[in-house]
């Protein structure tokens, strides 16, 4: 029974370790310019979204 359990806190420890390298400084790539593009145009579809939402309420 031991076998199962130190399996499921190997998964812990890892995630523990790259906390503790997270805290010592920025360890992410940087930003990648599609994704950052990408996300821009969803925030502005869902702001359309719910600028219309807000208006069908608003003429109830």
């Amino acid at each position: 029974m031991s076998g199962p359990k130190s399996a499921k806190n190997k998964p812990l420890q890892d995630e523990t370790a790259s906390k503790k390298k997270c805290k010592d400084g920025p360890t992410e790539d940087p930003p990648n310019p599609a994704i950052l593009m990408a996300l821009q145009e969803q925030e502005e579809r869902f702001a359309k979204k719910v600028k219309l939402a807000v208006r069908e309420v608003m003429e109830e």
